[in-house]
């Protein structure tokens, strides 16, 4: 040993070798299984496609997927792009748009499209209330059982509900 002081940055180079190569010879548990490329499946029933084939699969249920582009029926008819996913939330948005849909499933839709906006990274403004709010109004439009474009025989239930349908 010297008398000559050490520099700064070498003053504990020897005790970061000798930390290092223990936490080399540690035996830690082999990494667990990761998931891969494998998307979040909720449901596995095959579906036949009628449209278009679906991008990568993200997260999968049992009418919709989450998908590399956004939002995709599995039946590959109705795609929605992962930007247009926070479109409108505070005055329509697309939960409640889907419910008024006969042929939609708004409950798996509602889990799809939340799932999406997380997956995708999309901020709704609003944050937290207006997806709340946004998912309120998909079920009062779902309670409805009337379609669209049929004249409602049911004022008051629909009063009650605050469908949007011709009255009778």
């Amino acid at each position: 040993m010297t008398d000559k002081p050490e520099a700064p940055g070498q003053m504990f180079s020897h005790l970061r070798l000798l930390i290092a190569n223990d936490l080399i010879a540690i035996n830690l548990p082999p990494d667990p299984p990761r998931r891969g490329d494998r998307p979040v499946e909720i449901d596995r029933t095959p579906v036949r496609v009628l449209g278009k084939r679906l991008h990568e699969v993200w997260w999968r249920g049992r009418q919709w997927a989450v998908t590399a582009y956004g939002l995709e029926c599995l039946d590959g008819t109705y795609p929605i792009k992962g930007k247009r996913l926070a479109e409108d939330v505070d005055r329509y948005g697309w939960p409640q748009h889907m419910s008024g849909k006969g042929w939609c499933d708004p409950e798996d839709f509602a889990t799809a499209w939340l799932a999406a906006l997380a997956l995708h990274g999309i901020k709704v403004p609003g944050g937290k209330a207006a997806i709340r709010t946004a998912l309120g109004r998909a079920r009062v439009a779902s309670d409805c059982t009337v379609f669209p474009d049929e004249r409602c025989s049911t004022p008051t239930k629909c009063a009650a509900t605050r469908c949007q349908h011709v009255v009778v």
